[in-house]
């Protein structure tokens, strides 16, 4: 069967620059996912999750030096309970 339809909406922000150089880029996003996927309890794999969810994050690359940089994602998920196993 199909899975869940997922559906995201984002924000680029422009790079922050120093001295000519990428210094910092970063974006938002907010992903959402619906639970419109087949769902069967009795499998162990399914192709939907049965659940309703809700992730925004935010996201951030920051170049200490030309051949090193750091990368990290701060992000917050919420779930649905799925009405077939209460999960």
């Amino acid at each position: 069967g199909l899975g869940d339809l997922r559906l995201s909406a984002f924000l680029q922000f422009k790079p922050l620059m120093y001295h000519g150089r990428g210094l910092l880029v970063h974006r938002i996003e907010l992903l959402t996912a619906f639970p419109t996927g087949t769902f069967c309890a009795k499998n162990l794999i399914n192709p939907g999750d049965g659940v309703y969810q809700i992730n925004p994050y935010w996201a951030a690359t920051l170049f200490i030096k030309p051949r090193l940089a750091t990368s990290w994602r701060i992000n917050y998920n919420w779930s649905s309970k799925n009405p077939k196993t209460g999960i």
